[in-house]
């Protein structure tokens, strides 16, 4: 009976050993780095230029908690762009946060360069309303008052 405690408890703690560095648990990395071949890609992240491979870049980047419903189909996704190479979107995954990410850019020096989307192409209205939801949340959250909220909601709606 002593025995079987022993080996149940070892068998135990060889599966929560084994699976702590697994892809099965999220990481807890705030930050991954980005890299693609050939380096100096440009790296998008929910329509925003993040910098250039290799490059940093921030879990809360990726897997924002607050986005306007038109960016849903970046969530999640890095995009990148390099000129004479095809432009390329990678979905990630846990993995990546734990190891980075590294992809191989698809190039023919003989293609047309890419016209990449620049964050300022964004519809405009889109910029407008992330905006005021931001000013909302921080009011929500009482970090302006309401004379500040009302006078900052008021301007960005007169850039309509």
């Amino acid at each position: 009976m002593h025995k079987k405690n022993i080996v149940s408890l070892a068998v135990a703690s060889l599966l929560v050993s084994g699976c702590s560095g697994s892809s099965l648990m999220p990481a807890t990395n705030d930050s991954f780095m980005v890299e693609s071949k050939p380096s100096g890609a440009t790296v998008y992240v929910m329509g925003e230029i993040v910098g250039t491979t290799p490059v940093e870049v921030t879990t809360k980047q990726v897997f924002p908690s607050l986005y306007p419903s038109e960016q849903t189909p970046l969530y999640g996704r890095i995009f990148f762009s390099l000129e004479g190479c095809e432009e390329y979107a990678m979905p990630v995954g846990t993995g990546h946060l734990s190891k980075g990410m590294k992809v191989k850019l698809e190039c023919d020096p003989m293609r047309p360069v890419a016209q990449p989307v620049q964050a300022a192409e964004m519809p405009r209205e889109s910029t407008i309303k992330r905006r005021l939801q931001e000013l909302k949340s921080l009011f929500d959250e009482g970090l302006i008052s309401d004379e500040d909220y009302e006078s900052k909601r008021k301007a960005i709606l007169e850039e309509l």
